[in-house]
């Protein structure tokens, strides 16, 4: 379209090379599909109603997984055990920092451990379920993404004659 203006503008300068700007081809469904699909270089929400509402599992998953870590980073019962009041993610795991020494105390698989060893990274019991709920829901957003990239490669496929000869101009 910028081409296509510019050699508009100076057809009477420039009449042979401006009539190469009219046999390009402008490809705007192809540009509006992209701009729907694609907002701030990441696959939008939007893109899929599947894609949205995986996405809003994903949030309320993740959110699930805080809270019940908030309770035990805030919970009397764990606090003499806990190296320090924080929630990390280790390894694709949300997980508490508990010093070494402690790690019995707390029901859950160990994912992590500090370099010094002084802290093990643990993810308590309570959370597994979630956690790996919400690897599924990951997983099924990858499929997802996978899939709108798939559909938008085949669009600019389907083009490849009108994108070959404009480019060739």
């Amino acid at each position: 379209k910028k081409i296509k203006r510019f050699m508009e503008e100076r057809k009477y300068i420039a009449p042979t090379i401006s009539n190469y700007a009219y046999s390009m081809y402008e490809l705007d469904e192809i540009i509006e599909e992209i701009d729907k699909c694609i907002v701030n270089n990441r696959v939008d929400d939007k893109a899929s109603p599947q894609l949205d509402k995986i996405r809003k599992k994903i949030y309320i998953a993740e959110n699930r997984i805080k809270s019940k870590l908030e309770q035990i980073v805030k919970s009397p019962k764990y606090k003499s055990y806990l190296q320090e009041s924080i929630i990390s993610l280790r390894n694709g795991r949300h997980v508490v920092a508990v010093k070494s020494m402690y790690k019995k105390n707390i029901d859950g698989m160990v994912i992590d451990k500090s370099t010094t060893g002084s802290t093990v990274f643990i993810e308590p019991a309570g959370v597994r379920n979630l956690q790996n709920e919400l690897d599924a829901l990951k997983i099924d957003e990858e499929r997802e993404v996978y899939q709108i990239l798939l559909y938008l490669t085949l669009m600019v496929e389907s083009l490849r004659e009108k994108l070959t000869s404009t480019l060739k101009l």
